[in-house]
C-alpha cells in the first residue's frame, strides 16, 4: 500500500508540472524579446528546473514500476542507425547549448542492423547516458556515441573525457539513489535513480552495462545487444 501510495503521489506530480513547463516554454518562445533581462533570467533558471523536476518524477515511477514487477515493455524491430542517428541530432542540440563538443561515430559495414527492442526504452538509456557525460565534462571537451558492429551483436558507447570517477566510486554508481561525492563534482539536481534504471532495462534484455573511468581521463560506459 505505500508503495502504491508514492507511485500515485508521483503521478500526480507530473501533471502540475508538466503545464508549468508548457507555459514557461511559451513565454520563452514568444515573449522573450520584450523581458526585462533579470526576468528573462529568472524564467528560464524557472525552465530548467521544471525541467529537472520532470525528470525526476519520471525516475521515480519507472523505479516503481521496476520493483513492483510492472515495467511494460513494447518491442518492435526497429532499425538502430537510423534511431540513433535521430537520437544525437536531438542532444547535440543541448550538448551545443552547454558548448560541448558532441560526436556520433558508428561502422559502416552493418549486415543487419536491426534489434527487437522497445525503442523509447532504448532513447531512456542513451539519453540518460549522454546526460550523465554532460554534467561532467566541461565547456570545449568531447563526448562520443559510438555504435560498432560485432557479428551478432551491436554495441553502444558514450564516451566522454570529462573528471572520471575513482575505482570506489565505480563499484556504488549503479546503486539506487548514489551520486558521485567528490570535490570534482558539479552541483546538480538528480537523486541518482537514472543509471540505475537503465542497468534493469538493459538487463531485461540480457545484457550488462559497463564502465570504464579515470580520475581526469574520463568516464565510458558500453553495453551490447544481439540483432533481431
Amino acid at each position: 500500500m505505500k508503495d502504491e501510495f508514492i507511485s500515485i503521489v508521483w503521478h500526480e506530480l507530473r501533471t502540475p508540472l508538466t503545464i508549468i513547463k508548457w507555459y514557461l516554454s511559451m513565454i520563452i518562445e514568444w515573449d522573450m524579446w520584450e523581458v526585462n533581462p533579470m526576468v528573462k533570467e529568472a524564467i528560464n533558471q524557472s525552465f530548467e528546473s521544471t525541467k529537472s523536476l520532470i525528470w525526476l518524477v519520471n525516475d521515480m515511477l519507472d523505479l516503481s514500476k521496476i520493483e513492483s514487477g510492472k515495467m511494460v515493455y513494447v518491442d518492435e524491430k526497429v532499425d538502430i542507425l537510423e534511431l540513433s542517428s535521430k537520437l544525437y541530432s536531438d542532444l547535440k542540440v543541448i550538448a551545443d547549448q552547454k558548448q560541448i563538443n558532441f560526436e556520433f561515430h558508428k561502422t559502416w559495414d552493418f549486415s543487419h542492423k536491426i534489434l527487437e527492442i522497445d525503442p523509447h526504452k532504448f532513447k531512456q538509456i542513451i539519453i540518460n547516458l549522454v546526460n550523465n557525460a554532460l554534467k561532467f565534462t566541461n565547456k570545449w571537451w568531447l563526448i562520443q556515441f559510438n555504435i560498432l558492429d560485432q557479428g551478432d551483436m551491436v554495441r553502444f558507447e558514450i564516451q566522454d573525457s570529462g573528471i572520471g570517477m575513482s575505482p570506489e566510486q565505480l563499484d556504488k554508481i549503479f546503486h539506487k539513489f548514489y551520486q558521485v561525492d567528490s570535490a570534482l563534482k558539479r552541483n546538480t539536481e538528480w537523486l541518482g535513480l537514472g543509471l540505475s534504471i537503465i542497468d534493469w532495462i538493459i538487463h531485461h534484455y540480457e545484457s550488462q552495462i559497463n564502465v570504464e573511468s579515470e580520475v581526469w581521463k574520463g568516464t565510458k560506459f558500453y553495453f551490447s545487444m544481439r540483432k533481431a
